[in-house]
């Protein structure tokens, strides 16, 4: 237990995301406009299970919100693989997010070719 907080005063417990962007909802003070976003990491077999993982991990913290009254878009997961490779879905979710599209297909390039130098970094340095 930490010290001097009571069981009963703690903030209830949920998974955190990596992000979380909000803005006022139009004549609520105190509510808003709420976007959870989580970055996962796969093999590139495996973006779909990511996908679903991450989406499920938040329905908790999802539900506690709507039930404070915010307006709660869901969990956007922006998922990118260990390999270097770019989902089709990562560029979607960024899209969603907001952000022009010619940000993200530049963005997602310099992305591949990073994560690719960083592999060949790893194969070298493995194989010597």
């Amino acid at each position: 237990m930490e010290e001097g907080l009571a069981d009963d005063r703690r903030p209830p417990k949920h998974d955190i995301p990596d992000s979380i962007m909000f803005a006022p909802l139009r004549g609520f003070e105190t509510k808003f406009k709420v976007t959870t976003v989580e970055v996962g990491y796969r093999l590139e077999d495996a973006v779909a299970d990511k996908l679903a993982e991450n989406t499920n991990k938040y329905q908790e913290l999802v539900a506690t919100l709507t039930a404070a009254g915010h307006r709660v878009q869901g969990v956007v997961v922006i998922p990118l693989t260990v390999r270097g490779g770019v989902p089709h879905s990562t560029r979607t979710s960024l899209v969603e997010l907001g952000i022009d599209s010619w940000v993200v297909d530049r963005t997602l390039n310099k992305l591949h070719v990073a994560a690719c130098k960083q592999m060949a970094t790893c194969v070298t340095s493995e194989g010597r």
